[in-house]
Formats: structure tokens, C-alpha cells, sequence
């Protein structure tokens, strides 16, 4: 499965799983957990949201793009059960 057909089996607020190679990688900073907000398949380009700081009653929201190019594996995970 390539990049094109995964991302077009994505709903809007799908938790996804990214490994990406960022330009300057810090700290192994390469994989994350967000929330698929949309691509753009003429510029190739991904949108996830994601937490960038959640302590206590602060929550900071980031979200980031990046080309298909960059993506190494995107894994769409399941949604934890509230009982």
C-alpha cells in the first residue's frame, strides 16, 4: 500500500501513527501520535494535529504538514474504549 491510498482511507479525527525524517532530527523526535485533519493530494502534503503540551489545564495544539515525500510509515490506530 502506498502513501496516496492510505491517506485516502483517513476520516477527519482519525488517531494516526507518523514516522517521518524531519529535516534536523532532535532527540529521535521522529515518530508521533495525532489526529488526521486533511491532505492535499495535488501538493502531496499530510495535516495532523497534535498535543505539543498537555499539563494540568493547559493544552497546546500544533499542526503540522508534511510532504508525502518525508513519510515513512502512517498507521491508523483504534480509538480507546470509555467504559
Amino acid at each position: 500500500m502506498t502513501i496516496d491510498d492510505a491517506v485516502t482511507e483517513l476520516n477527519v479525527g482519525d488517531l494516526v501513527r507518523v514516522r517521518w525524517k524531519p529535516i534536523i532530527k532532535l532527540y529521535g523526535r521522529d515518530t508521533f501520535l495525532g489526529r488526521y485533519v486533511s491532505h492535499d493530494a495535488n501538493k502531496r502534503t499530510l495535516t495532523v494535529n497534535r498535543d505539543a503540551f498537555d499539563m494540568l489545564d493547559f493544552k497546546i495544539e500544533v499542526n503540522r504538514t508534511m510532504s508525502y515525500d518525508r513519510i515513512e510509515s502512517l498507521e491508523r490506530l483504534e480509538q480507546k474504549k470509555l467504559y
